[in-house]
């Protein structure tokens, strides 16, 4: 559905596991999200899933929904070549280990970009969220992302928020999810129906 109106869907794999990415891959997600990629070490272990031999251990998948079911222009030629080229391979920083190590994740082959979650990270870190701690840590993880070229993105909070990240290069943001979209909007539609509820009623 995403791909008829132009927008590229990723989705965000539940661990590190071959099954699980290898499934949405072949139903023609855009790109994967590996959360909690911790070390430099696991950061290439998990792009070795995604990309095919000699590189990686992608299997072939194309009677599946990425190859058209078996009726892709091109062939498995054009299918092998678009696993290659236009799926977006991205590592999620969430953790203390992760920031320490992040020029290392930076480096592993197939990586496509990173994204930093500034939620997991002030669990990981032992402090509130919003934390000057926290802030820090997205940061570095920021600005290493830009010195070495990889495409990075975070969670912003507000338009203050979202022109910081921008500035210090984000290439993409998170800015809200369906359900806290949904909730925020329903929320201020009662509001405004209380408002008016409780406002005098005027003569007619």
């Amino acid at each position: 559905m995403y791909s008829r109106i132009g927008v590229a869907p990723l989705v965000r794999i539940t661990d590190h596991g071959y099954g699980d990415a290898q499934r949405y891959l072949d139903a023609g997600a855009a790109g994967v999200l590996v959360p909690h990629v911790s070390d430099a070490a696991q950061a290439k272990a998990v792009m070795r899933q995604f990309l095919f031999p000699p590189a990686g251990t992608r299997g072939m998948g194309y009677a599946a929904r990425a190859g058209v079911w078996g009726g892709l222009d091109g062939g498995v030629a054009e299918y092998v070549r678009a696993g290659r080229e236009d799926v977006a391979r991205v590592a999620m920083i969430e953790e203390r280990e992760a920031v320490e190590d992040i020029e290392g994740i930076l480096t592993a082959p197939g990586l496509d970009a990173v994204f930093v979650g500034p939620g997991d990270l002030s669990l990981s870190l032992g402090v509130p969220a919003g934390s000057p701690a926290v802030h820090d840590a997205v940061t570095r993880s920021i600005e290493a992302a830009v010195r070495a070229g990889v495409p990075v993105g975070t969670v912003v909070q507000g338009e203050d928020q979202l022109r910081l990240r921008a500035g210090q290069g984000c290439r993409f943001l998170l800015v809200g999810n369906d359900t806290g979209m949904i909730s925020g909007a329903a929320r201020r539609a009662v509001a405004q129906a209380r408002e008016a509820l409780a406002q005098p009623v005027s003569a007619s």
